[in-house]
């Protein structure tokens, strides 16, 4: 151990690759605890996310309990060390007999469960600058711009090329100016310059969207003027814009469906999930989290797709119990089976849940919980429900034939960003004991959710 003034802190030691070292820091009749990461300190390009116990251990068991606190922590550039300031009060350390200190020396045993290492991305601060990280190169056109776009478009000014759209017969036949659309446009660039589909006569077939969307592209990229109907049709024009790769107006569409609370957190984690739009999937999976009730209980929620579906019960952390989770994604299997005449029978139900039944934590619930609505739903076998009975009762000895969820733990609560005030350990360092600088995240005991 070295020491600095009221602080005592270890060498560095190697875990899973990843040094590590522990803190100890005297603070008003209070002894505090700490353990840094080593590798964020070093490069501060990487998050870990860690699950750790420190524990105080009792150099006389049978007279005085151990003393630890659990700590879910993801470890970043701005986020070193987990801990506690308060861990024990120096009054119980020192009190008689000497539990905890003999010789002068403390035991700590540090539990730890590391996940992997990747590139640290922070969420953006506002919309503007999520928008750009889904979409490059978003900006605006100036309004002068865009009435000058107008009026080349529809009174055909120095068009050169002209467009068959569409499959019916006669075609939809649209002018417009091959230079203008090779800037804006790639897809238009590759039409032009290539000998396969370049005409002598300078007219394209495009027989792969309908008439009024290829129009609505075109009003596009001449002025970028366009209105958005209702967000179904902001999705349709997402799809077409991102097959002839017009960034700006994928941008526009992303900004129109972007989710704000739970009433259009809908149609953006249907839009985020099929379209891979990583930073608006976040910010939707956010309200879910934290909102979990209202968003689980909705009507609105049996008509999410199944990668919505799928992506929500992966949540590691959720406002809600795990039979909530069961009983919604069960009422959204039976809608799926009703909606393509199905019975809601155990092997349509199954069907189309296929992978989302395997993210329920049956194991985590209780075992009066496991008893009602997932026993009676009949979408487990009778081995199931036997296996998962047999661990809710001792705890042990789950069958290795066991194919649904492992996990034993319920998922964890999402509490507001107040309760969580960092601690100022040392100059330049800060110190937060919860997972993320914004959320603090407890187990949730089955019983009650504290009100967001």
């Amino acid at each position: 151990m070295s020491t600095n003034g009221n602080q005592i802190h270890t060498e560095f030691v190697k875990i899973c690759n990843i040094n590590w070292k522990l803190g100890l820091y005297n603070s008003g009749g209070w002894l505090g605890l700490f353990l840094y990461c080593g590798k964020v300190m070093e490069d501060q390009q990487v998050k870990l996310y860690v699950e750790s116990e420190l524990q105080l251990i009792s150099q006389e068991p049978n007279h005085q309990p151990s003393v630890k606190q659990s700590f879910y922590t993801e470890f970043n550039s701005k986020i070193i060390c987990c801990g506690a300031r308060n861990f024990v009060s120096t009054t119980s350390l020192f009190s008689q007999p000497k539990a905890y200190i003999r010789d002068g020396s403390l035991s700590v045993m540090v539990s730890l469960a590391i996940g992997p290492l990747l590139k640290n991305v922070d969420l953006p601060l506002n919309v503007n600058d999520a928008i750009q990280k889904d979409v490059r190169c978003y900006e605006e056109d100036s309004n002068s711009n865009s009435t000058r776009g107008h009026i080349l478009l529809n009174e055909d000014m120095f068009s050169d090329c002209e467009f068959w759209v569409g499959t019916k017969d006669p075609p939809f036949i649209q002018k417009a100016s091959m230079a203008i659309l090779s800037l804006k446009s790639p897809v238009f660039f590759r039409m032009f310059t290539s000998e396969q589909d370049k005409i002598s006569n300078k007219h394209f077939v495009v027989n792969d969207i309908e008439p009024s969307m290829f129009l609505l592209l075109l009003q596009h990229i001449y002025s970028s003027k366009i209105r958005f109907e209702t967000k179904l049709h902001t999705m349709e024009v997402f799809r077409a814009a991102k097959r002839y790769e017009l960034n700006l107006l994928m941008g526009d569409c992303i900004r129109h469906l972007w989710p704000h609370g739970v009433s259009d957190v809908w149609e953006a984690l249907d839009f985020s999930t099929a379209n891979d739009v990583p930073t608006m999937k976040e910010v939707a999976m956010n309200i879910v989290r934290r909102q979990a009730s209202e968003v689980l209980f909705s009507e609105r929620f049996r008509e999410l797709s199944h990668k919505s579906v799928l992506a929500i019960v992966e949540q590691y952390q959720m406002n809600c119990s795990e039979l909530d989770i069961f009983d919604a994604v069960l009422r959204w299997a039976c809608y799926q089976c009703e909606k393509e005449g199905n019975p809601s029978d155990r092997k349509h139900l199954r069907s189309c849940l296929k992978d989302i039944l395997r993210q329920i934590r049956f194991l985590a619930m209780g075992s009066d919980q496991f008893m009602g609505s997932p026993c009676s739903s009949g979408i487990l076998t009778g081995t199931e429900e036997l296996q998962i009975l047999k661990f809710l009762i001792d705890r042990k000895n789950l069958s290795r034939h066991y194919r649904l969820c492992h996990l034993t733990l319920p998922r964890m609560l999402v509490l507001p960003a107040e309760v969580n005030t960092p601690v100022q350990a040392e100059q330049g360092s800060w110190i937060s004991t919860t997972s993320t600088t914004s959320e603090q995240v407890v187990y949730y005991d089955q019983t009650t959710v504290p009100m967001a």
